[in-house]
């Protein structure tokens, strides 16, 4: 292992869901960092000797809507996301709100498919293993 295999290669991975291409980032420490405040959870929670504990836990729907931030090119033209939220724009002009708009109408196996293949290349395993 060299140390510049402990950093993601930023280059955007192309990958395919039922036949149409998806383009995303993978995330970065800093991305993951940035978007902490909206996915990590602070609760309180009473210990076994009573105490009042702070714990955190991960909002894993509200990472998957940062992670999607990273998706950089769809298989949907400026006509079908207009169809989709009413909107004339190309899916590079969308605000982050918009782009969660859109995909937010997916059926719920393509999103589970869209979210296993960014998690595939997150974990480096759209990488070749060598022997």
């Amino acid at each position: 292992m060299k140390p510049t295999d402990l950093f993601v290669n930023e280059e955007t991975k192309e990958f395919k869901i039922l036949g149409f291409k998806f383009k995303y980032k993978p995330v970065t420490a800093g991305d993951e960092n940035e978007w902490l405040s909206e996915y990590l959870e602070i609760y309180e929670e009473q210990n076994e000797n009573g105490q009042i504990v702070r714990k955190q836990r991960t909002n894993y729907g509200e990472l998957n809507k940062c992670k999607c931030r990273n998706i950089k090119a769809v298989p949907f033209d400026k006509e079908a996301i207009g169809s989709i939220i009413g909107t004339n724009k190309e899916w590079e002009e969308l605000s982050k709100d918009e782009r969660w708009q859109v995909l937010s109408k997916l059926k719920p196996e393509v999103f589970s498919l869209l979210i296993e293949e960014m998690d595939k290349i997150d974990k480096g395993a759209d990488k070749k293993k060598p022997n």
